[in-house]
């Protein structure tokens, strides 16, 4: 596959993982370059969790490999690949909840500038204005709502300084309007920092909202790739994602 000459690209190729009989991910191919939208569009059990934890570090792949700029880091820790600037965020929140929202971001600021060499560091408090948090700004994490805790998560994300930026279901339990709100403001931050976005979603209107291409996922495997409308067009996924309605 080739790369963009200037761009980090994320290339993965025949990557499986199994746990024991169950093939959770079944030789997937995968690019993507810094700079771009991609939506990872799967019901729950589709495998794009477990895709995911596998090129952020979180769990070994069984067979396959990925590369970052032509570098192999199948084997790669957590914390090195987000030294090299994959970073992601989690369904279930991972803030420090006794620090404020300040320090929150100052900390991955402080990562940045130790192992981000040559990388742009964002500011701080242009981080937290752009999140929508500068009235919240000392306040501690532990006391912010939900849809606030989800705007910081991103803003500290964003403040490592990124190539690419991977959220697991960024708008889990938020509204309707809150997240049209985070579609923005993720768009927003990713060209504040120059990053590449992977969103991983369940939701058809989120991902074909938010993307530029989808890859779409079922029990395991890749069934579709492409634009918003065509993956909203395409059988497979509408009988993987909308099921009679689809056949209707």
């Amino acid at each position: 596959m080739a790369g963009n000459n200037g761009s980090s690209a994320i290339v993965v190729e025949g990557l499986s993982k199994a746990y024991g009989e169950l093939v959770a991910v079944d030789g997937v191919d995968f690019e993507v370059h810094e700079g771009e939208f991609f939506g990872i569009l799967g019901p729950n059990g589709a495998g794009k969790t477990t895709f995911v934890n596998v090129i952020t570090g979180l769990v070994q792949p069984s067979a396959g490999e990925f590369s970052i700029d032509g570098d192999d880091v199948s084997e790669t820790q957590t914390y090195e690949l987000a030294r090299r600037g994959i970073v992601r965020t989690f369904q279930n929140l991972r803030l420090f909840g006794a620090l404020t929202v300040r320090e929150n971001v100052e900390v991955s600021s402080l990562i940045a500038q130790s192992h981000r060499i040559g990388r742009t560091i964002p500011d701080t408090d242009a981080l937290i204005g752009e999140a929508g948090l500068w009235e919240h700004r000392n306040r501690r994490a532990s006391e912010l709502d939900y849809g606030n805790s989800r705007r910081l998560e991103l803003a500290r994300a964003a403040a490592l300084a990124p190539s690419f930026l991977l959220l697991d279901e960024p708008t889990s339990g938020m509204s309707d309007s809150e997240s049209l709100e985070m579609i923005e403001q993720v768009r927003h931050m990713a060209a504040t920092v120059g990053a590449g976005v992977i969103v991983i979603d369940h939701d058809l209107g989120f991902i074909t909202g938010i993307s530029d291409r989808i890859y779409a996922f079922d029990q395991g495997t890749v069934i579709a790739v492409g634009t918003p409308d065509e993956i909203q067009a395409n059988p497979r996924v509408q009988a993987a994602y909308l099921g009679s309605a689809a056949d209707a």
